[in-house]
């Protein structure tokens, strides 16, 4: 049981050294970066390069927005003439189909015509 013990206060002691390193490590690089002028100079360099990389990746989103945009209203009048151009021979089918109903229509009158007239020339 006493190991036990002494392996935890080994535990506590390693992790409060690791976390006062840590804590002094962050405050060093907090002190060189606003401390000094040279860190102040790396910060804002720092900071403007963020700006430029912000401005950059919005202008390509814009950029490839547009060209999304662009890419839509092409298939949108691709859609709408292959639209019109399915009406198109669908009116020309229904017109073909027409036709050829009124002309098998009046053969069959025709025929029918015939076969009375035959009819009565018999009687």
């Amino acid at each position: 049981m006493k190991t036990n013990k002494y392996i935890n206060r080994s535990e506590k002691r390693s992790h409060l050294l690791a976390f006062a390193l840590t804590g002094l490590a962050v405050g060093t690089i907090a002190y060189l970066l606003f401390g000094t002028k040279g860190g102040r100079k790396q910060w804002n360099n720092a900071v403007d390069h963020i700006r430029d990389l912000t401005d950059t990746i919005r202008d390509k989103a814009k950029d490839g927005l547009g060209q999304a945009s662009s890419y839509a209203s092409k298939a949108l009048v691709e859609a709408r003439h292959l639209k019109g151009k399915a009406k198109e021979g669908i009116e020309d089918f229904a017109d073909e189909a027409t036709k050829k109903g009124k002309h098998a229509a009046r053969k069959a009158e025709e025929l029918a015509q015939e076969l009375a007239d035959k009819a009565h020339s018999k009687a």
